[in-house]
């Protein structure tokens, strides 16, 4: 794991907008994601990076027993757990990628969307419901 700066999706009471997060570049089977945890200290995610959508997610409270280190914070240690449940899962990648096939059109509009709100977003705007065509 790196540190990695980068966008997500977060939906509002006003639409859907883009943030910027400080989390972490992860590989599992050879594909790259991000990996972060909100800034109340309650989730991590692992980050789709073409479409800034959430892949998986795990609470604070699923982890049982953590291992105190002076090297790693304890908000580190919930993204790490994340992350590596989220590579033992059976086929997630496979799954993945068989989900981008599939739905190939729908996938294209979501990346087309998230690109959308990082550019509303770097110019100070948000996308609002109803409040422009993408």
């Amino acid at each position: 794991m790196e540190k990695a700066h980068f966008y997500v999706l977060h939906n509002t009471r006003n639409g859907i907008k883009a943030v910027e997060v400080d989390g972490f570049s992860i590989h599992v089977d050879g594909e790259g994601f991000y990996a972060y945890e909100r800034e109340d200290g309650r989730t991590a995610y692992i980050i789709d990076p073409e479409t800034g959508l959430s892949l998986y997610s795990m609470h604070r409270a699923e982890i049982e027993e953590r291992e105190e280190s002076e090297e790693e914070s304890w908000e580190t240690d919930l993204v790490k757990c994340t992350v590596e449940k989220f590579k033992a899962l059976p086929g997630i990648i496979k799954d993945f990628k068989r989900g981008i096939k599939n739905y190939k059109d729908q996938y294209a509009e979501a990346v087309k969307l998230f690109r959308a709100c990082v550019k509303k977003y770097e110019s100070g705007q948000e996308i609002l419901k109803g409040s422009e065509e993408i």
